[in-house]
Protein backbone atom coordinates (compact mmCIF):
# COMPACT_ATOMS: atom_id res chain seq x y z
CA UNK A 1 0.00 0.00 0.00
CA UNK A 2 1.35 3.43 -0.94
CA UNK A 3 0.80 6.30 1.47
CA UNK A 4 1.13 9.85 0.17
CA UNK A 5 1.36 12.77 2.58
CA UNK A 6 1.27 16.46 1.66
CA UNK A 7 4.01 18.09 3.69
CA UNK A 8 4.24 21.29 1.67
CA UNK A 9 4.13 24.69 3.31
CA UNK A 10 0.69 25.26 1.90
CA UNK A 11 -0.69 22.16 3.62
CA UNK A 12 -2.37 23.01 6.93
CA UNK A 13 -4.24 20.66 9.24
CA UNK A 14 -7.97 21.39 9.30
CA UNK A 15 -7.98 21.55 13.08
CA UNK A 16 -5.22 24.16 13.15
CA UNK A 17 -7.12 26.30 10.65
CA UNK A 18 -10.30 26.17 12.74
CA UNK A 19 -8.40 26.91 15.94
CA UNK A 20 -6.57 29.97 14.63
CA UNK A 21 -6.83 33.13 16.74
CA UNK A 22 -5.02 36.51 16.75
CA UNK A 23 -2.72 35.40 19.55
CA UNK A 24 -0.78 33.48 16.90
CA UNK A 25 0.15 36.77 15.25
CA UNK A 26 1.57 38.26 18.42
CA UNK A 27 3.41 35.09 19.41
CA UNK A 28 5.16 35.40 16.05
CA UNK A 29 6.59 38.78 17.08
CA UNK A 30 4.05 41.39 15.99
CA UNK A 31 3.50 44.37 18.28
CA UNK A 32 0.17 46.03 18.87
CA UNK A 33 -3.11 45.27 20.64
CA UNK A 34 -5.98 42.78 20.42
CA UNK A 35 -9.42 43.39 21.90
CA UNK A 36 -12.12 40.71 22.05
CA UNK A 37 -15.52 41.48 23.68
CA UNK A 38 -16.53 37.82 23.18
CA UNK A 39 -14.16 37.05 26.08
CA UNK A 40 -15.96 38.66 29.05
CA UNK A 41 -12.98 37.75 31.22
CA UNK A 42 -11.03 40.46 29.39
CA UNK A 43 -13.58 43.15 30.30
CA UNK A 44 -13.85 45.14 33.52
CA UNK A 45 -16.33 47.72 34.73
CA UNK A 46 -13.62 50.01 36.10
CA UNK A 47 -10.44 51.39 34.51
CA UNK A 48 -8.25 49.74 37.18
CA UNK A 49 -9.47 46.27 36.20
CA UNK A 50 -10.74 45.28 39.65
CA UNK A 51 -14.49 44.84 38.94
CA UNK A 52 -15.16 42.17 36.29
CA UNK A 53 -17.93 42.43 33.73
CA UNK A 54 -20.34 39.59 34.51
CA UNK A 55 -23.51 40.38 32.56
CA UNK A 56 -24.79 42.30 29.53
CA UNK A 57 -25.75 45.90 30.24
CA UNK A 58 -22.76 46.59 32.46
CA UNK A 59 -20.31 49.43 31.64
CA UNK A 60 -16.81 48.66 30.40
CA UNK A 61 -14.02 50.75 31.87
CA UNK A 62 -11.23 48.50 30.67
CA UNK A 63 -10.67 46.19 27.71
CA UNK A 64 -7.67 43.99 28.37
CA UNK A 65 -5.14 43.83 25.54
CA UNK A 66 -5.01 40.11 24.77
CA UNK A 67 -1.83 40.48 22.69
CA UNK A 68 0.23 40.50 25.88
CA UNK A 69 1.76 43.92 25.16
CA UNK A 70 -0.20 45.66 27.89
CA UNK A 71 -1.98 48.21 25.70
CA UNK A 72 -5.18 47.97 27.71
CA UNK A 73 -7.94 50.35 26.55
CA UNK A 74 -9.49 52.21 29.48
CA UNK A 75 -12.00 54.92 30.33
CA UNK A 76 -11.64 56.59 33.74
CA UNK A 77 -14.85 58.62 33.38
CA UNK A 78 -17.81 56.41 34.36
CA UNK A 79 -20.26 58.32 32.15
CA UNK A 80 -18.08 57.86 29.06
CA UNK A 81 -17.80 54.06 29.22
CA UNK A 82 -19.30 51.83 26.52
CA UNK A 83 -21.73 49.07 27.52
CA UNK A 84 -21.23 45.32 27.14
CA UNK A 85 -23.95 43.59 25.08
CA UNK A 86 -24.52 39.96 24.13
CA UNK A 87 -27.05 38.09 22.02
CA UNK A 88 -26.52 34.40 21.45
CA UNK A 89 -22.95 33.91 20.22
CA UNK A 90 -22.48 37.61 19.48
CA UNK A 91 -20.73 39.90 21.97
CA UNK A 92 -19.97 43.57 21.50
CA UNK A 93 -19.37 46.95 23.13
CA UNK A 94 -21.97 49.61 22.46
CA UNK A 95 -20.53 53.14 22.12
CA UNK A 96 -23.32 55.69 22.56
CA UNK A 97 -22.23 58.45 20.18
CA UNK A 98 -22.53 61.02 22.98
CA UNK A 99 -19.33 60.78 24.99
CA UNK A 100 -18.12 57.14 24.98
CA UNK A 101 -14.54 56.42 23.96
CA UNK A 102 -11.47 54.54 25.23
CA UNK A 103 -7.81 55.47 25.56
CA UNK A 104 -4.62 53.45 25.15
CA UNK A 105 -1.83 53.98 27.71
CA UNK A 106 0.85 54.36 25.03
CA UNK A 107 0.27 55.54 21.49
CA UNK A 108 0.70 52.90 18.79
CA UNK A 109 2.54 54.07 15.67
CA UNK A 110 0.49 52.85 12.71
CA UNK A 111 2.64 54.50 10.01
CA UNK A 112 3.17 51.07 8.43
CA UNK A 113 0.64 49.12 10.41
CA UNK A 114 -2.58 47.17 10.01
CA UNK A 115 -6.05 47.45 11.53
CA UNK A 116 -8.55 44.57 11.43
CA UNK A 117 -11.91 45.22 13.03
CA UNK A 118 -15.52 44.05 13.20
CA UNK A 119 -18.08 46.72 13.91
CA UNK A 120 -21.50 47.94 12.82
CA UNK A 121 -23.34 51.22 12.81
CA UNK A 122 -26.96 51.11 13.97
CA UNK A 123 -29.35 51.91 11.08
CA UNK A 124 -30.58 55.08 12.75
CA UNK A 125 -27.08 56.61 12.77
CA UNK A 126 -25.51 55.13 9.66
CA UNK A 127 -26.50 58.01 7.38
CA UNK A 128 -26.53 60.90 9.79
CA UNK A 129 -23.15 61.23 11.48
CA UNK A 130 -19.39 60.86 11.36
CA UNK A 131 -18.10 57.98 13.45
CA UNK A 132 -14.37 58.10 14.26
CA UNK A 133 -12.66 54.74 14.69
CA UNK A 134 -9.06 55.59 15.57
CA UNK A 135 -7.41 58.85 16.56
CA UNK A 136 -4.07 60.23 17.58
CA UNK A 137 -5.62 63.56 18.50
CA UNK A 138 -3.91 66.32 16.52
CA UNK A 139 -1.93 63.75 14.53
CA UNK A 140 -4.86 62.45 12.50
CA UNK A 141 -7.81 60.11 12.51
CA UNK A 142 -9.79 57.53 10.56
CA UNK A 143 -13.57 57.64 10.53
CA UNK A 144 -16.81 56.58 8.88
CA UNK A 145 -18.61 59.49 7.23
CA UNK A 146 -22.34 59.43 6.61
CA UNK A 147 -22.37 55.64 6.76
CA UNK A 148 -20.97 55.28 3.27
CA UNK A 149 -17.29 56.07 3.24
CA UNK A 150 -14.06 55.39 5.05
CA UNK A 151 -12.16 58.67 5.46
CA UNK A 152 -8.81 59.71 6.84
CA UNK A 153 -7.38 63.06 7.88
CA UNK A 154 -3.94 64.15 8.96
CA UNK A 155 -3.11 67.21 11.02
CA UNK A 156 -3.82 70.35 9.01
CA UNK A 157 -5.01 68.35 6.01
CA UNK A 158 -8.35 67.66 4.41
CA UNK A 159 -10.57 64.63 4.82
CA UNK A 160 -9.79 62.14 2.09
CA UNK A 161 -11.94 59.23 1.05
CA UNK A 162 -10.75 55.68 0.49
CA UNK A 163 -12.40 55.49 -2.91
CA UNK A 164 -10.24 53.83 -5.56
CA UNK A 165 -11.37 51.91 -7.56
CA UNK A 166 -14.75 52.85 -6.04
CA UNK A 167 -16.04 54.34 -2.75
CA UNK A 168 -15.48 51.96 0.16
CA UNK A 169 -18.80 51.59 2.00
CA UNK A 170 -18.55 50.86 5.71
CA UNK A 171 -22.14 49.87 6.44
CA UNK A 172 -21.97 46.22 5.38
CA UNK A 173 -21.82 43.91 8.39
CA UNK A 174 -18.52 42.19 7.73
CA UNK A 175 -14.97 42.51 9.01
CA UNK A 176 -12.79 45.31 7.62
CA UNK A 177 -9.03 45.50 7.27
CA UNK A 178 -6.98 48.68 6.74
CA UNK A 179 -3.29 48.69 5.83
CA UNK A 180 -1.14 51.83 5.87
CA UNK A 181 1.56 51.85 3.20
CA UNK A 182 3.54 54.94 2.28
CA UNK A 183 0.92 57.13 3.94
CA UNK A 184 -1.87 55.65 1.85
CA UNK A 185 -4.74 53.64 3.32
CA UNK A 186 -5.70 50.33 1.70
CA UNK A 187 -9.10 49.03 2.87
CA UNK A 188 -10.57 45.57 2.31
CA UNK A 189 -13.77 43.87 3.45
CA UNK A 190 -14.05 40.14 4.14
CA UNK A 191 -14.22 38.01 1.99
CA UNK A 192 -13.57 40.32 -0.99
CA UNK A 193 -9.84 40.34 -1.88
CA UNK A 194 -10.21 43.73 -3.64
CA UNK A 195 -8.47 46.59 -1.85
CA UNK A 196 -9.66 50.19 -2.05
CA UNK A 197 -7.11 52.99 -1.63
CA UNK A 198 -6.82 56.74 -1.16
CA UNK A 199 -7.13 58.54 -4.49
CA UNK A 200 -4.22 60.83 -3.58
CA UNK A 201 -1.21 59.60 -1.65
CA UNK A 202 -0.39 61.54 1.50
CA UNK A 203 0.56 61.11 5.11
CA UNK A 204 -2.31 59.56 7.05
CA UNK A 205 -0.05 57.73 9.48
CA UNK A 206 -1.71 57.54 12.87
CA UNK A 207 -0.20 57.48 16.29
CA UNK A 208 -3.26 55.79 17.78
CA UNK A 209 -4.16 56.49 21.38
CA UNK A 210 -7.96 56.91 21.21
CA UNK A 211 -10.58 54.39 20.11
CA UNK A 212 -14.06 55.37 18.85
CA UNK A 213 -13.66 59.16 19.18
CA UNK A 214 -11.64 61.98 17.67
CA UNK A 215 -9.06 63.10 20.22
CA UNK A 216 -8.88 62.15 23.89
CA UNK A 217 -11.35 64.87 24.88
CA UNK A 218 -14.14 63.02 23.12
CA UNK A 219 -14.95 65.23 20.15
CA UNK A 220 -16.98 63.32 17.56
CA UNK A 221 -17.62 60.22 19.66
CA UNK A 222 -18.74 57.19 17.65
CA UNK A 223 -22.13 55.47 17.75
CA UNK A 224 -20.95 52.01 16.81
CA UNK A 225 -21.08 48.45 18.09
CA UNK A 226 -17.56 46.99 18.36
CA UNK A 227 -17.20 43.21 18.06
CA UNK A 228 -13.40 43.08 18.05
CA UNK A 229 -10.21 44.81 16.94
CA UNK A 230 -6.59 43.99 16.10
CA UNK A 231 -4.02 46.76 15.89
CA UNK A 232 -0.55 45.92 14.57
CA UNK A 233 2.28 48.42 14.23
CA UNK A 234 3.67 46.19 11.48
CA UNK A 235 2.26 44.93 8.21
CA UNK A 236 0.58 41.54 8.49
CA UNK A 237 1.75 38.82 6.11
CA UNK A 238 -0.93 38.02 3.49
CA UNK A 239 -1.92 34.73 5.12
CA UNK A 240 -2.15 36.24 8.61
CA UNK A 241 -4.12 39.22 7.27
CA UNK A 242 -6.65 36.94 5.58
CA UNK A 243 -7.02 34.74 8.66
CA UNK A 244 -7.42 37.79 10.91
CA UNK A 245 -10.23 39.10 8.69
CA UNK A 246 -11.97 35.71 8.67
CA UNK A 247 -11.62 35.44 12.44
CA UNK A 248 -13.07 38.90 13.06
CA UNK A 249 -15.88 38.26 10.62
CA UNK A 250 -16.85 35.25 12.73
CA UNK A 251 -17.31 37.61 15.68
CA UNK A 252 -19.77 39.83 13.87
CA UNK A 253 -21.61 37.04 12.03
CA UNK A 254 -21.04 33.78 13.98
Amino acid sequence: MKIVADLSVSARPHRAREGWHPGWLFRAGLHGAWFDPSDPGSLFQDAAGTIPVTAPGQPVGRMTDKSGAGHHATQANASARPVYRAQGARHWLEFDGVDDFMVLPTALNMAAGTLVTALTEPPETASTRRNPLLSGGAVGYVLIAEGTRLLAKNHGGALRSVDTPSPFAMTAQSAVGVRVTGGTLHARRWPDPQEHVNAIAGSEALSVNTLMAFSPVGQWPARVDLFGMILSTQALAPDGYTRALAHMNGKIAP
